[in-house]
This record gives C-alpha cells, structure tokens and sequence, in this order.
C-alpha cells in the first residue's frame, strides 16, 4: 500500500481513499487523546 490519500469531504467528513480497496473510517477525539479505527474491504 504504497497510496493512501486522506481527504474531507464537502461536509467536512474526513474519507480514506485506498485504490482497489472500500475505506471505512471513524475518528474521534476528546480532549489530549485522538482515536481512529479503520476497517477495509477489498474490491
């Protein structure tokens, strides 16, 4: 995976593009701490 390109979308939803694979992500973050979990599906 040598392309992996985060980017927003027009609703400021942040989206994962992996080429050949289906992205799902959540991130979320309170405070100090940050945490994202990321599942992907190949197509």
């Amino acid at each position: 995976m040598s392309e992996i390109e985060i980017i927003s979308t027009h609703e400021g939803k942040p989206t994962c593009v992996i080429k050949g694979y289906n992205v799902h992500l959540s991130i979320t973050h309170d405070g100090d701490y940050a945490m994202a979990m990321v599942v992907l599906e190949n197509v």
